[in-house]
C-alpha cells in the first residue's frame, strides 16, 4: 500500500511555495535533536555576547548556564557539547575572553 501526503505541494499554490516543500521533504536531517542542541547553543553565545556589551543586562544566569558542572541534563551545556562534540573548556575559554574585552572595552569608555 503506496502513502500519499494528504495535501500535495500542488494542490496549494502550483509550486510558489516550492522552497518550503524542500525544506520540509529535505532529507538532511538525520539527527533533529543535534540541531536543535545546535540552535539551543548558538543562540546562548549570541545572547552572551550581546549582553555583555550592555552593562544594565546581567548575565549571571547564561554563566550558570555556561559554567555550571551539571552533566546529566539533556540541554546542559557538557550535554550539549559532547552531543555535538565540542570541547567545553575551550568555549568557556573564549568566554572568558570575551568578558575581559567587555570589561576592557566599558573601562576605555568610562575614560
Amino acid at each position: 500500500m503506496d502513502s500519499y501526503p494528504i495535501i500535495q505541494p500542488k494542490e496549494i499554490d502550483d509550486g510558489a511555495n516550492t522552497g518550503y516543500w524542500d525544506t520540509v521533504r529535505r532529507k538532511g536531517h538525520n539527527n533533529p535533536e543535534q540541531d536543535l542542541m545546535l540552535a539551543v547553543l548558538k543562540d546562548a553565545l549570541l545572547n552572551y555576547r550581546k549582553n555583555l556589551r550592555n552593562p544594565r543586562k546581567s548575565v549571571n544566569a547564561d554563566r550558570v548556564w555556561f559554567f555550571g558542572i551539571e552533566s546529566d541534563r539533556l540541554f546542559s551545556f557538557e550535554s550539549v557539547c559532547t552531543v555535538l562534540g565540542l570541547n567545553s573548556q575551550r568555549i568557556r575559554k573564549r568566554l572568558l575572553d570575551w568578558e575581559s574585552e567587555a570589561r576592557a572595552g566599558r573601562a576605555a569608555d568610562s575614560k
